[in-house]
């Protein structure tokens, strides 16, 4: 099983055909899509996906500019949102991707506020025992001035510079 993990950076924006195409040529049975937004760039992301084939699951605080997450999986995907029910941001989603595996996809808050949501993945964990479960997502716990090497990065022929 291929599993493509990519945090799309604020919905996608301007990069959502480059993301799309770079997706199609990656030929994942599961994509897992953190700072997904359900807005006119999501829905793109989440139509072109559907049209490919895939089930969705998906999760956003609110439509617009808001950070969330969505898995994408060929074939059979079961979902439930999990997200922490006081959060103000971020977003947990457990689904079953195949039988007998088990995803938990997240973005997090920052600071803080994500200490439900690993509350919640510790929860889910010992209640999934005897099935694999894997975690994938985006905790928000990087710290820019030691992670980042040099200036920028080079993404699908995109430059990108945190600074």
């Amino acid at each position: 099983m291929r599993i493509l993990l990519l945090n799309i950076r604020q919905g996608g924006g301007p990069r959502t055909q480059a993301l799309l195409n770079w997706f199609a040529s990656a030929n994942s049975d599961v994509l897992v899509l953190p700072e997904w937004r359900d807005n006119t760039c999501g829905k793109t992301i989440t139509d072109t996906l559907e049209a490919q084939g895939y089930s969705l699951a998906s999760a956003a605080f609110a439509i617009g500019r808001y950070n969330g997450i969505l898995i994408a999986a060929k074939g059979r995907c079961q979902s439930r949102r999990v997200t922490p029910t006081a959060a103000e941001k971020g977003e947990l989603v457990l689904a079953d991707i195949a039988p007998g595996i088990r995803l938990m996809a997240g973005y997090f808050p920052q600071g803080k506020a994500k200490a439900p949501f690993f509350e919640i993945c510790i929860k889910e964990a010992i209640s999934s025992q005897g099935t694999p479960l894997l975690f994938l997502g985006d905790v928000n716990t990087g710290h820019n001035e030691v992670d980042i090497e040099g200036l920028a990065f080079h993404l699908l022929g995109l430059n990108y510079s945190p600074l």
